[in-house]
This record gives structure tokens, sequence and C-alpha cells, in this order.
């Protein structure tokens, strides 16, 4: 039959021997599914026979317990140090002291000139940074944060909860603005009760508290009017309620602003906490300290015992031949009360004979006694290598590096530094860029609607439409902070020899410090006046340079040619 099938198609035309070929191959058992190659992965080998953990979708892998793994890890940034200090090293160095808008409208999109673009985007930034970054907090619908303070509070619930939330409110302002925003913690977001595991009339699936259409585009947020675990004497022994809030408005405005912390799982609807992978390692480390810590209290402490050279028996005999050798105390066992007999006779010895030194009481013991210390021998000298051991571990976990989590630079290189100062670097810019594209930006155009449309600012010059040209319009970044320098002269000589070789500019040194180029240059060119003014020249800043014109070829030849009187003649001794 084989043969007669490879006929059809004609394969006993090119190699009539290669059929007996192809039945020899075909006869042979299959033992490629027993060998070690392939995806040894899903194979049932001994170290993976146990493990089968079930292949579903992102929510039903997260969404399962999700708030007990939010509480254990906000409960771990406040009691764990380590905890505490990578949530704070990772927002210090994404937000920074303070998040700083730099416009760039789309001129080709906006069919503009490109100094009218730049020209208007400089007139937005500077009235944004009013609103946002004034003491008086128009941006935060508490009034108690500046744009940058929500940002940042935003960001640290960003890694705890995995997710970061803001409602766009509305509350006039001393400016005249009414859009603020208030952020809020995500758990606010849930499914009310009677929908539980029902679809909403309109076939619409509400997942966590977000109803979603049959794309998975969230179009409406249940949100709680009161925290679940609000005291009911607050809420009046009321039943909770949820508010319907739409994503967005027809023309596009953010009702509810809704950051999700590096989704690696496509049709995830709500985030995953940073905490999720090395919790249990980092809690385990945790308890391994304290009962580190325990055994040096313990190891530290010591107990003193008092030792007779007396035997027990010549010891009783002047137990019972002492006066008074029976204790006020009778317990019925004649051992016991002659015990208590001899300690309450020589209770006033010691208490007679005591002397202090230097505030410590220094015994006397009677003829025969001797005091005998005992210590707890218990070795601790392990736990510094298991714990940076471990530390190594959770930092790759939350990705930050190993000197940031345990701020201990010990043994650490240059060049080490250098290296896990970009490698760190990297996933601060990365997480800088997403954050403030999924948290800040919709704040930024949410302000910039009511800027425009209520005639605060007008739109460039040629441009005639907000809602159609709104995504050139809002064109820009935020930046904060660049990375640090380890060597700042050898860093700087780098960056001149780039721009030197056209490979980089003077913006993106700039953008990398965290900087406007542009204003850079204006206040360059402003202290160069003002030096101008005031007479300052460079040597009066750099003495090193006068000396380099002093000593420069020439100019002792010059000094002498001062000297001269123009006579010609020669100078007499």
């Amino acid at each position: 039959m084989l043969r007669s099938l490879l006929g059809l198609i004609g394969y006993e035309k090119h190699d009539p021997n290669a059929i007996e070929d192809y039945a020899k191959i075909d006869a042979t058992p299959d033992t490629m599914s027993t060998s070690d190659t392939g995806f040894n992965a899903g194979r049932p080998f001994e170290d993976l026979q146990d493990f089968h953990p079930p292949l579903q979708t992102a929510d039903a892998d997260f969404l399962d317990g999700k708030e007990v793994a939010v509480a254990r890890a906000r409960d771990m940034v406040l009691n764990d140090p380590y905890a505490k200090n990578a949530v704070r090293s990772k927002k210090v160095s994404v937000i920074g002291a303070r998040l700083r808008f730099s416009s760039m409208p789309n001129h080709e999109w906006l069919k503009i000139d490109a100094d009218e673009s730049i020209a208007w985007g400089q007139q937005i930034e500077a009235r944004w940074h009013i609103y946002a970054e004034s003491h008086r907090r128009h941006a935060d619908a508490r009034r108690m944060q500046t744009f940058s303070g929500m940002s940042a509070t935003a960001y640290a619930t960003y890694c705890m909860s995995g997710e970061a939330m803001a409602s766009v409110e509305n509350k006039l302002s001393p400016l005249g603005y009414t859009t603020c925003f208030k952020v809020f913690e995500p758990e606010m977001i849930s499914t009310p009760d009677k929908y539980m595991g029902r679809r909403l009339p309109n076939g619409n699936k509400i997942v966590d508290g977000v109803e979603k259409d049959i794309h998975g585009e969230p179009l409406f947020y249940w949100k709680r009017t009161e925290h679940q675990n609000e005291h009911y004497s607050a809420m009046g022994n009321k039943r909770p309620t949820w508010r319907r809030i739409p994503a967005k408005t027809k023309t596009g405005r953010r009702l509810i602003i809704h950051a999700i912390s590096n989704p690696d799982r496509p049709g995830m609807t709500r985030g995953v906490t940073e905490f999720a992978a090395v919790m249990r390692d980092m809690k385990m480390l945790q308890h391994f300290g304290r009962t580190e810590l325990q055994r040096a209290i313990i190891q530290s402490a010591f107990a003193a015992v008092i030792e007779s050279d007396l035997d027990t028996e010549t010891a009783l005999r002047l137990l019972d031949s002492q006066s008074g050798g029976v204790s006020a105390v009778q317990t019925g066992n004649p051992l016991t009360d002659m015990q208590l007999g001899h300690l309450s006779n020589i209770a006033p010895y010691h208490k007679k004979m005591g002397i202090n030194f230097n505030g410590a009481r220094v015994p006397h013991l009677i003829p025969g006694e001797k005091i005998n210390l005992l210590h707890a021998n218990t070795q601790t000298s392990g736990f510094d290598i298991f714990e940076k051991a471990f530390l190594r571990k959770l930092a790759a976990g939350l990705g930050v590096s190993y000197p940031e989590l345990s701020r201990d630079y010990s043994g650490t290189s240059y060049s080490a530094a250098r290296l896990a100062l970009s490698d760190t670097w990297r996933m601060v810019e990365f997480d800088r860029a997403h954050f403030t594209a999924e948290f800040c930006m919709p704040m930024f155009e949410a302000w910039l609607e009511e800027e425009i449309i209520r005639g605060f600012s007008p739109l460039p010059k040629g441009v005639t439409d907000y809602y159609s040209n709104v995504d050139a319009l809002c064109g820009g970044r935020f930046m904060s902070w660049g990375k640090p320098m380890i060597d700042p002269l050898k860093e700087r000589g780098g960056q001149e020899k780039g721009v030197g070789m056209a490979v980089d500019t003077l913006a993106d040194i700039s953008a990398a410090d965290g900087k406007d180029w542009n204003e850079q240059f204006h206040q360059a060119a402003r202290e160069k006046k003002l030096k101008e003014q005031l007479g300052i020249t460079p040597q009066d800043l750099d003495p090193t340079l006068a000396f380099s014109a002093s000593a420069e070829p020439g100019a002792e030849k010059k000094d002498d040619d001062d000297d001269d009187d123009g006579s010609g003649a020669p100078e007499k001794d």
C-alpha cells in the first residue's frame, strides 16, 4: 500500500530505491518522545512531576487571590525595611523631585511652522507648570499634593498594587480651572455583588469592576462609594453601593485613569503587584532575620550559678546543725525545707558583705562557694552570606540592583557600579515612559482640553479645531532627573566626544539629565550677558586659565618687548 501511495504522488519516479528506505524509516519505533531533546519543560521529568499549573487566561491567573496579595504587599512595604526601600528607591528614580512636562507638538501633523509649534509649546509648558506645581495644589481635588506629589503617591501604589487609578473631578480652583484629579485605592473598583459571575442585560461583562465590550475595551468602571473595609459606623450601617462611571466622555476625555504595571499577558484587566514573585522569599528572609536576632540576644545573655564544694550529705548535716536552719516556708519535703533554711541563713551574710564598684555589686561568697557563668553557644556567622544571596534574588525580582536594595556598596568596583547603574537605569526609563504615558498624559490632556476650550490659551496659528488634533497638540513627554554619574569627568568627556561625532546632540544629553536644552541655552545666554555687564572674565571664574595664559609660548618674549625702551641700544650693566 505504501508503494502505491508513493507512486500516486510521483515519489517512485524520482528515486525507486527510496521506497524501501522510506518503509524502513516508517517502521522504526518513535523514540523521540522519550528522549531528553526538544521542549523539556513539558516532559514528565521527576523534578517536574508534581508541577502542573493550569493553563488559563490572564484574568483567571491573576484575579484569584489578588486582594490578599495586594494586602500582603502593602503590609510588607509598611513593616519590612527592604520592601520599603525597594518602593522608595524606584519612586525616587522614576518620579524624582518633580515631573516636568516638555511640550513637543507635532508641527508636521498640524501643518504649521516649527517655530510656531515651539513657541506655542513653551507657552503651554509655563501655564501647565503653574497649574500643576503651585503650592496651592490646583491639580489635586483634595488640595493636598502637587501634580508631582500625586504622581509619586500613584507610582508607589503602582508598585504595591500593580496598578494606579485616579478619577477626573470638577472642582473650581483659585486659578479658575475646574479640572482636577483624585488618586484612589484600586480596590475601590470592584464588581457589585448582584453581578458576580453574570453578564449585564446589554451583554457586557464586568471583570473585577471593569465593564468591557466584546473586544475587551473598558467602557465603564464600577466604583464603590466607600472603601470595602470602612467601618460600618462611619457608613451609618448602610449597605455598600457602587457608581457606574464611564471610562471616557464622547469627546474622549478620560474620567477614570487606569495604569497597569507592566502588563505581561494580553487581555489583563487588572494589575499584579510587583511583590508577587518575591513575597514568599521576602517573608522567609524577614522571619530568618528575626530568628537570628533572637539568637544573638540569647547569646549575649548569661546565667550565673553559685556552686558549693560540699557534698550533699555534709551540706545536709551542716544545714541540720545550724540554728534556725528551717525555712519559714514549709513545703513538706525535708530536703527542700533544709535547703531553703540554708539560703535564709546565708542571705544576711551576703547582704551585709555587699560592696559596690562603679554602681555594680561585687558579691562575697562564703567558704566553699564559687560563681559559674553559663553562656549560650550559638554561631550566627553565616547569616550575612545567606542574607546577601537572598537579597540578590529579591533585587532581581523587584527590578533593582543589589546595592540599591540593600544599601550595601562594600566591595563594589567602579566598573561593576557603572554596569549595575546602566542596567537599572534602563528599567527606570522604561518604567517612567510607561507610567507617565498611561497615568500622567491623560491628566495633561484633560487639563489642556479645558485650557483650550475655555479660551485660556489659543490654538497655534493655522490650527482651527482642537479635538481632531488633540494627539498632535499633546505631543511631548514628562521628564525628571537623569541617571546619576559615578565619574562626571569621564562621562562628560564621553558626551563631548559623542556630540563631536554627531552621534549625540545637546538635546539628547539635556533630556538624559532631565533638562530642556532650550531652557539651558536661554539660561546660558542670560548668564553670559550678566557676566559681561559685571565685567567677569573666564579667568575670574577659573584661575587656572590665567596661569595657562601666562605660561603660553611667546609670553616671555612679549614681556621682554614690553621692557624694551625702543631705542635699540643695548642695556647697560
